[in-house]
């Protein structure tokens, strides 16, 4: 996975920081997507996703490197699905995304 967010920041060093910071959920999409056959939804916190609240946005950072790397690789197609209020009344908004591999 660093290999892929070193690809998207452009150096090791900040892509170390932003492994560090982002949440273990874009690393879990990450090899579930690799490993699928036909592909995996996941509910992941929407802050992480979206709207981190570091200046550096790690946690968007790693899973648009996951994403990217899957659709450059893979013949597959994204969703992602915001949601603004609390679907499981948990106390976080929830963010939804969807990887289905094309055969």
């Amino acid at each position: 996975m660093l290999n892929e967010i070193k690809e998207v920041v452009g150096d090791a060093k900040r892509a170390a920081q932003v492994l560090a910071g982002a949440d273990i959920a874009a690393a879990t999409l990450g090899k579930s997507v690799e490993l699928a056959e036909e592909g995996v939804a996941y509910v992941m916190n929407g802050e992480q996703l979206f709207y981190h609240r570091t200046p550096m946005r790690a946690g968007i950072l790693a899973t648009y490197a996951v994403l990217k790397k899957t659709l450059e690789t893979a013949n597959a197609e994204v969703k992602l699905l915001d949601f603004d209020f609390d679907v499981f009344e948990h106390g976080m908004y929830p963010a939804v995304v969807i990887v289905r591999k094309i055969r």
